[in-house]
């Protein structure tokens, strides 16, 4: 059965009604216990925008693995089951635009192609929870899940041995070289006092660094990392941060710099198996109260972009 195409009010209408859901999500978010709930979303899937990953956490915050009805059974051998809801995400409406372009040392005009945003609509995904396998027989008769279904069953086994590895010391020793790796400042590991984790230091300007104390533990030392380097990202007051300065105010309060700092390393190391549980995160709600909405996703847009920044840049090797 064919379904009916909608029409250009009612495609308006459906982001209307899902951006207000998403206002709504949002500030009961800041303003409850379930902050550390959807930074574990935020961890899960970096490369989604957050009004995205807002609208699955709303919808389904238990999802795992997501792909669209079309691509779960070409590409990955799963069929959605029958009677599933889909989970609504925002899609760009793109409009591409053919011009005729004189190529430089080219005598010949070629077609040139321009692809631009011109608004949104409404799609649905679906979590592999909500997917079977295609099965298919072998020479003896039994049913087995295809090759597709069987390649993608087997890469997320294989990616569940991460919280096996988040254990492992060596692994989050690997971890912090590379973090270290992925700093363009020097990290020094100093014996410093024991309430103290680490700092970023910025006294003299053409010598930047961050300090970890070597006293501590391999988890708190690359948490620690994690939070330092966020700081020299997000509030350096040279600037000298590669840039990082969209959507930054001149001047924040130092509870915004801490929350933002505790948010983006919890995201990361969680992104890699190792959960932190911040204390400093659960007085969000405080921290959030009397805050502009617009200021509120401000500032989850800057973690949620400095967070996946920081996986970007990581580069680790698999533990054997």
């Amino acid at each position: 059965m064919s379904r009916k195409k909608k029409t250009v009010e009612e495609i308006k209408n459906e982001v209307k009604e899902a951006y207000a859901e998403l206002e709504t999500g949002l500030q009961e978010l800041m303003t409850s216990e379930k902050y550390l709930n959807f930074l574990n979303t935020m961890a899960e899937r970096p490369k989604y925008s957050l009004n995205n990953t807002l609208l699955i956490y709303l919808q389904k915050p238990e999802a795992t693995f997501l792909a669209g009805y079309g691509k779960f059974q070409e590409k990955y051998g799963h069929q959605v089951q029958q009677g599933e809801k889909g989970i609504k995400i925002f899609a760009p409406i793109i409009h591409k635009k053919k011009d005729n372009v004189l190529l430089e040392d080219d005598e010949e005009s070629k077609k040139k192609e321009e692809s631009t945003i011109v608004g949104y609509r409404m799609v649905r995904i679906f979590d592999i929870s909500q997917t079977k396998p295609i099965m298919e027989k072998t020479e003896e008769g039994n049913e087995i899940p295809c090759k597709k279904a069987q390649r993608l069953i087997d890469s997320l086994s294989y990616l569940k041995l991460i919280d096996l590895w988040a254990g492992d010391e060596e692994f989050q020793e690997e971890l912090v070289a590379a973090t270290k790796d992925a700093i363009d400042i020097p990290v020094l590991e100093e014996e410093l006092s024991p309430e103290l984790g680490g700092y970023f230091r910025f006294n003299d300007k053409d010598k930047l660094d961050i300090v970890i104390n070597s006293n501590f533990g391999i988890t708190s030392r690359f948490t620690t990392l994690l939070h330092e380097w966020t700081h020299y990202r997000l509030h350096n007051p040279y600037n000298k941060n590669g840039g990082e300065t969209e959507g930054i105010p001149e001047k924040i309060e130092k509870q915004d710099k801490e929350i933002q700092a505790e948010s983006v390393a919890y995201i990361v190391a969680k992104h890699f198996g190792i959960n932190s549980s911040s204390d400093s995160l659960k007085y969000v709600a405080s921290w959030s109260k009397g805050k502009d909405l617009k200021d509120l996703k401000k500032s989850m847009e800057i973690i949620k972009r400095t967070a996946a920044t920081f996986l970007s840049l990581i580069h680790i090797s698999e533990p054997t």
